[in-house]
C-alpha cells in the first residue's frame, strides 16, 4: 500500500505546501496572500511538468564512474 503524506502549513509570513510519496517529495512556499487551492494547483502543475519531461530533467541510467 502506498502512503501519501501531505502537510500544509500557514503563517504571517508564508504559506507552505510539503508532499511526500514513495516516488518523490515536493516542497512548495508561497507568500501568505496565496491560497492553498493555488499553491496545490501549482504543484500540481510542476510534478506533471516533471512527468513529461522527466528523461530531460534527470539523469536516468547514466553512465556509472
Amino acid at each position: 500500500m502506498a502512503h501519501l503524506k501531505v502537510h500544509h502549513c500557514v503563517s504571517r509570513d508564508f504559506i507552505s505546501l510539503a508532499w511526500i510519496t514513495p516516488l518523490f517529495e515536493l516542497y512548495c512556499v508561497a507568500g501568505p496572500n496565496s491560497s492553498r487551492n493555488a499553491l496545490a494547483q501549482s504543484a500540481n502543475k510542476v510534478v506533471q511538468w516533471v512527468r513529461r519531461e522527466e528523461e530531460r530533467v534527470f539523469i536516468i541510467g547514466g553512465a556509472v564512474f
